[in-house]
């Protein structure tokens, strides 16, 4: 009943559910198909309901097997068309939206008749005595094929679920009416009772859990994770987003081409596989990303399996060009390329009898985000600091809003009497649990939950969004250390496709348990040593702070716990600093330059980055052999030094005389003081000077980098 059941809800809901070269690794080979030509057209029953009646009819004689295999299979082919129709109408009615326009609504309706029907007919086979060929058919051994057959679902189901679909799609009409939705959300709650009662549960929480998305981990699972998560990950969150909101976003967007190119490029450099399936849905135009009016903006955003076609597409309802589009995008393109990879999605009858998990679906999605965090300054330029806290404090607050709305719903649908009243008390209640948000008004909290699609259209879904974001921070979190291995293991799970569930899929892809206690710890303070929360000194009011935020992605401390803004930088420090940020803002060093100086020792982590510096011709040392890595940088040579980085040197000397010690500038450094003084690099200290022969602090130099990163990049 479970594949049954899910592949009903996939036909409501119809959320995710798939390249190319002789040795890929993981890919599959579909067949190109173009999405700009995808039209919808309506699913006449008439096909499917004579090859039924055909079918039936030889069913009730012996010997048949040969004939009832071929009509099956034909059958199955008018099936594949219905859900084919199913995902075009939901797609078109998508991208041009009417709420007069009802034909998604009819199409998913009629998607559940075909579901009942070969439902039906499967059940008729083995009561005639046609098991052994519902086995060969199914691919399924004699006890499967018995529960599955024990388990079909009723006719009244069937019945109860085409009224789910039309309250669902009523959800989009009523958007942003919040009492309008609160009660139609009642409504919902109340019909799914039935549901679950209808298959033997007692409540609909449970019935979710074990039908329709046929977890693979335990309601008690759920709860130990989430109280981990208010233990750990709230926290964390709540620094993210302190930070980002101290953050200015300048985002200005990009032409949809440019972000095609850039995505790409990216994709190849994290795996050229991903690449490729990547280029396979660009090529073929299986993606609908444009900005304009007329969307309908209740659809989010997803990524179907075009059935029969068996290739994604990938739809977003964004109308703003921000930089949460591009996340979007980046997310979905995970869904898309997993899809490449699934195997056996195109095989015969899986579209019926199998499901995915939507879990391990959304670590496909959530992974990639947090692997493409190392190019967000190619991305985003001197916007990446922003993206990259908002998307740590995006991610964390995923798995907040799953446990939340996970607990939260599973409450509602427990209640005997379910009402308006009663979903906001809780809703209020557990805000402060998981937000810290004391004395939230009801009334408000309703504000919160009806504005999430989920809750109308995927009951008791969120909890996967929570999961599987815990499962990509944990990649994310060994990319830090090993970023090789985290790719390898993010590719391996995106290779598996949907079809695996998620606990075992994290165990084959040997990432860790998510649902100990232990690992959401760790997840935490890893990713809170990433983004600078360990340091001890650092004083977060003090000037200083607004340019450690913008630089903490590639400043590193002089000790795990301790960053010692007042210490001089060294020579070192700083080359190592900008070579993170070329690394970060533009490409990866060059990894075969000598590094000539004998001063430098090779093992360490900031080699690389003095080797790169002296090949560009960035620095020059003391001596051919000599650089002085340890010694503390002058202002004027650290200036020099971003001066060659940037490549471009001021014409004019005349803003320097303005500095009561300009003159105790060495000529060599004049020019790029000049430089820095004109782009606003260095500013001068308070008592107007520049200080050229002065150590520069660890905390000066990270705000000459920050400025520089603005206007730069």
């Amino acid at each position: 009943m479970k594949r049954i059941i899910a592949a009903v809800a996939a036909a409501l809901i119809m959320l995710n559910t798939a390249a190319i070269a002789a040795d890929a690794r993981y890919q599959r080979e579909p067949e190109p198909f173009d999405g700009s030509a995808m039209v919808y057209e309506p699913y006449d029953m008439k096909e499917i309901d004579k090859l039924i009646d055909e079918a039936k009819k030889l069913l009730e004689k012996r010997g048949n097997d040969s004939r009832l295999r071929e009509l099956l299979d034909r059958i199955y082919g008018e099936f594949v068309k219905v859900q084919y129709a199913g995902t075009t109408a939901r797609i078109m009615s998508d991208r041009y939206y009417s709420a007069e326009d009802d034909t998604s609504a009819e199409a998913a309706k009629t998607a559940i008749d075909a579901a009942e029907k070969l439902s039906e007919l499967v059940k008729y086979a083995d009561e005639n005595g046609y098991d052994g060929l519902i086995c060969e058919i199914l691919d399924m051994d004699e006890a499967d094929v018995r529960e599955f057959i024990d388990n079909i679902p009723t006719e009244r189901f069937y019945a109860l679920s085409r009224r789910e679909a039309e309250l669902t799609e009523k959800y989009s009409d009523i958007y942003g009416d919040s009492d309008a939705c609160a009660e139609l959300y009642i409504e919902l709650v109340k019909l799914r009772g039935e549901i679950a009662a209808e298959c033997g549960y007692d409540n609909y929480a449970d019935y979710a859990n074990d039908m329709v998305y046929t977890r693979d981990y335990t309601v008690n699972d759920i709860e130990e994770f989430s109280e981990a998560v208010a233990e750990h990950i709230s926290p964390l969150w709540g620094g993210l987003v302190g930070i980002s909101m101290t953050l200015e976003d300048k985002y200005e967007g990009m032409p949809e081409d440019k972000l095609k190119a850039v995505v790409g490029d990216i994709f190849y450099d994290i795996d050229r596989e991903l690449g490729l399936s990547y280029s396979f849905m660009t090529d073929n135009n299986l993606y609908d990303i444009e900005l304009r009016d007329g969307k309908n903006s209740a659809a989010g955003a997803y990524t179907v399996i075009l059935e029969g076609k068996w290739v994604p597409y990938l739809f977003t309802s964004d109308t703003d060009d921000s930089i949460w589009r591009v996340m979007t995008f980046i997310h979905e393109s995970g869904h898309a390329c997993s899809l490449m990879h699934t195997p056996g999605i195109a095989a015969p009858w899986t579209t019926y009898f199998k499901t995915m998990s939507i879990d391990t679906c959304e670590v496909h999605s959530q992974g990639l985000e947090l692997l493409c965090e190392h190019y967000f300054g190619r991305l985003f330029g001197s916007n990446a600091s922003y993206a990259r806290y908002g998307e740590m404090a995006n991610l964390a607050g995923v798995i907040i809003d799953g446990c939340y709305f996970n607990e939260w719903q599973t409450r509602i649908y427990n209640e005997k009497e379910p009402s308006v009243e009663k979903a906001n008390r809780i809703a209020a209640e557990l805000l402060d649990k998981y937000y810290g948000l004391k004395d939230y008004k009801t009334e408000d909290a309703q504000e919160v939950w009806v504005q999430v699609p989920h809750n109308f259209v995927a009951p008791m879904y969120y909890i996967s969004y929570a999961v599987s974001a815990a499962a990509a921070m944990d990649i994310y979190a060994e990319s830090i250390t090993d970023r090789k291995s985290a790719v390898d293991k993010y590719m391996q799970l995106s290779s598996m496709g949907g079809f695996v569930p998620f606990t075992e899929a994290l165990f084959e892809a040997e990432l860790d348990d998510i649902f100990d206690a232990e690992t959401i710890r760790y997840i935490s303070q890893t990713i809170g040593e990433d983004v600078g929360f360990a340091y001890s000194d650092i004083d977060y009011d003090a000037w200083y702070a607004p340019y450690f935020y913008e630089t903490s992605h590639i400043a590193r401390g002089r000790t795990d716990s301790m960053f010692m803004p007042d210490a001089d930088i060294t020579r070192g420090e700083f080359v190592e600093l900008l070579g993170r940020m070329y690394e970060y803002y533009e490409a990866e060093p060059e990894a075969d330059v000598t590094l000539t100086f004998t001063d430098v020792d090779k093992t360490d982590a900031g080699a690389k980055y003095i080797a790169w510096a002296e090949g560009s011709g960035i620095i020059t040392g003391y001596s051919e052999t000599e650089f002085g890595p340890d010694d503390p940088i002058t202002r004027e040579q650290l200036v020099t030094v971003l001066c060659r980085m940037d490549g471009a040197e001021s014409e004019s000397k005349a803003l320097l005389p303005a500095f009561d010690d300009s003159a105790l500038i060495n000529d060599w450094a004049a020019a790029p003081f000049a430089w820095a003084v004109e782009r606003g690099i260095i500013n001068g200290r308070e008592d107007n000077t520049v200080a050229p022969q002065d150590n520069t602090t660890r905390a000066e130099a990270i705000k000459i980098a920050a400025e520089y990163i603005d206007k730069t990049y």
